[in-house]
């Protein structure tokens, strides 16, 4: 056996282990993209419903007085307070050192069976829950700067509602009275967990269409550094030297005798 094919063979060639770390990294790289992705959607799929019950947007606290003109409604009548229910509103311009805090004021009867994401038990008026974040942030400002706006602190809201742990959110207590001033309020009986609402089919369109839009160059990746390795057309359809001329002489080899006289 030749021992140039038998090296070539076993040890291989400086091109050969350059294309076959090409490879590699190429494939590892796009498979890193591909788990890239899935994480990703994943992670923002989770972040919203975590946060889903920030959009609930419950039911009207008034209901329309009928009138004898079925055009027009009479004054609004205060829907009672059940058990079931309770009274919160969302207060939109709640705003410290130009970070927006996602405040809910909640109003409840003291057997009332609605039960609070991340939190359980409405709190009481003049006590509020917060997130880890936000009370950090309360602990370490002057009392009368922030911690006044909320009034008593009664707890920290569980992790498995907060859409992440920066996130600054606090429920605090209020009085029905108060509540029903702004006519802002409504009634909830039970908290959504659908994080899109109306929207859910256009978030998963667009989400589809930024999956395939990162999933092609990907694969293009892949399948260019997988044929780095492939032997090209020409190099494979070309004839062994040895093969295409039988009958060529080396250099310094003596010429073949005659197979019959001249």
């Amino acid at each position: 056996m030749n021992p140039g094919l038998l090296k070539l063979a076993v040890v291989g060639s400086r091109s050969a282990y350059g294309r076959l770390a090409g490879i590699a990294g190429g494939v590892a790289v796009g498979v890193c993209l591909l788990l890239l992705l899935w994480g990703g959607a994943n992670g923002l799929s989770a972040r919203d419903d975590r946060g889903a019950w920030l959009r609930e947007t419950g039911r009207s606290s008034v209901a329309a007085s009928p009138t004898e003109d079925p055009t027009t409604s009479g004054p609004g009548t205060p829907v009672p307070l059940t058990a079931d229910t309770v009274l919160m509103e969302a207060n939109p311009a709640e705003v410290f050192r130009a970070q927006l805090i996602n405040r809910r004021d909640v109003a409840a009867l003291g057997s009332t069976t609605v039960k609070m994401p991340g939190i359980g038990h409405p709190p009481e008026p003049g006590r509020y829950y917060a997130s880890p974040a936000l009370q950090r942030l309360i602990e370490a400002t002057p009392r009368d700067e922030l911690g006044d706006r909320f009034g008593t602190f009664a707890g920290t809201i569980d992790d498995a509602a907060l859409p992440g742990p920066d996130s600054l959110i606090v429920v605090t207590g209020a009085t029905e009275a108060d509540l029903r001033k702004n006519g802002r309020a409504f009634l909830v009986s039970d908290f959504t967990t659908n994080a899109y609402g109306g929207s859910a089919a256009a978030y998963n369109t667009v989400l589809s269409i930024g999956a395939i839009a990162v999933f092609f160059p990907v694969l293009l990746l892949i399948s260019i550094v997988t044929g780095l390795g492939l032997p090209s057309a020409g190099n494979a359809s070309r004839p062994c030297a040895s093969s295409a001329h039988p009958h060529r002489l080396s250099r310094g080899s003596p010429p073949s005798k005659p197979l019959f006289p001249v």
